[in-house]
C-alpha cells in the first residue's frame, strides 16, 4: 500500500469516527431496572454501565491508581453528590449541581430489539413493548448531556426515566480545561432531546390554525 494511500485511509477512519450518530431510544429506567449486574452473565444478559463504572472506581482506589475520570459516572442521583458503591439506589437523570449538568443515561431503540433462544422462541420482545424485560437491556455506555437549554428544557418537560428521545452520539467532543492548561474529554457520550417516536400523540384533529398571525 501506498503511503499515500494509507494516509488517504487513516484520515477517512478519523473523519468517520468524529462525524456524530443520531440514534432513537429511551431513557434508561434505572430505578426499576433489574439489570444490576457488573459483569455480564453466563447466559449472556448484558452489564449495568453504572454498577460497573461503579466496580472500576473501587478496583482503581485499591491500587491506588486516579479514579477521578470516572467521579461524574458513579452519582446515583438520589442526593447530591451521593455516588454508587454497586448497591446503592440508581435514578435517571441525574441532576448534579458541582458540575451543573443534568446526565440522562440511555438505551437505544438499536441495541435493544428483541432477544430469542436458542430454539428460537423470545426471551424479550422489542424494548418499546409494554412486555420488554429490563434484564435484558443494552444500556449506552455513558450518560449524555441536554441538548436543549434550560428554559427549553424545563418548558418541555424534564425527562422522565421510560421517555423517548432522539440520542446523538459524539464521543469525546465535550472537553474541559485542567489547571495545567491540557484539555481532558469528559465521559459524555452526546446529547439527547426529548421526542415522540409512535404511539405517544393524542390523536386530536385539528381543523384551523390555534396560532394567531405574528406569534
Amino acid at each position: 500500500m501506498k503511503s499515500t494511500d494509507q494516509a488517504v485511509n487513516i484520515s477517512k477512519q478519523f473523519y468517520g469516527s468524529s462525524l456524530p450518530e443520531s440514534h432513537l431510544g429511551i431513557v434508561s429506567p434505572c430505578s426499576s431496572c433489574l439489570n444490576q449486574r457488573m459483569a455480564a452473565s453466563v447466559d449472556g444478559k448484558p452489564p449495568c454501565p453504572r454498577r460497573v463504572a461503579a466496580f472500576m472506581k473501587q478496583e482503581l482506589d485499591l491500587n491506588n491508581e486516579d479514579s477521578s475520570s470516572l467521579n461524574l459516572l458513579i452519582l446515583t442521583g438520589t442526593a447530591p453528590g451521593q455516588t454508587d458503591d454497586g448497591t446503592q439506589p440508581l435514578v435517571n437523570p441525574v441532576y448534579d449541581s458541582s458540575s451543573n449538568s443534568i446526565l440522562v443515561w440511555t438505551a437505544t431503540l438499536k441495541a435493544n430489539g428483541p432477544t430469542f433462544a436458542a430454539n428460537g422462541s423470545v426471551l424479550s420482545p422489542n424494548i418499546l413493548d409494554p412486555n420488554f424485560s429490563s434484564d435484558w437491556i443494552q444500556c449506552c455506555t455513558h450518560p449524555f448531556s441536554l441538548r436543549d437549554p434550560e428554559s427549553h428544557y424545563f418548558h418541555k418537560g424534564c425527562l422522565m426515566e421510560g421517555d423517548q428521545v432522539e440520542i446523538i452520539v459524539s464521543t469525546n467532543h465535550q472537553t474541559k480545561t485542567q489547571s495545567d492548561g491540557t484539555s481532558v474529554a469528559i465521559p459524555i457520550e452526546g446529547t439527547v432531546t426529548k421526542i415522540n417516536t409512535i404511539g405517544q400523540f393524542p390523536l386530536q384533529p385539528v381543523t384551523k390554525d390555534l396560532c394567531p398571525s405574528g406569534c
